[in-house]
């Protein structure tokens, strides 16, 4: 246990530019959050080709096609 306090709805998380991190949910009840990317540059295509990959591969995991579609985005995504 970190001894952190429940996160409140008005929490903020700000991860710095080229700053290495994981997200996850060790609750058993669905999370809820807002994610804003600043600036978003072309995120947003990011996981619309992400989102592709997985329908082509029937929502099952396709590692190599992930990589693919991340390869194509150096300024959105880092994979250091």
């Amino acid at each position: 246990c970190s001894g952190r306090l429940p996160p409140r709805p008005s929490d903020v998380l700000e991860v710095p530019r080229g700053t290495s991190h994981l997200m996850w949910n060790p609750a058993d009840e669905p999370a809820v959050m807002l994610w804003r990317t600043t600036p978003a540059l072309r995120t947003d295509q990011l996981f619309c080709d992400l989102w592709q990959v997985a329908a082509d591969n029937g929502f099952e995991p396709d590692l190599m096609g992930a990589f693919g579609v991340v390869q194509r985005y150096p300024e959105e995504f880092c994979l250091c």
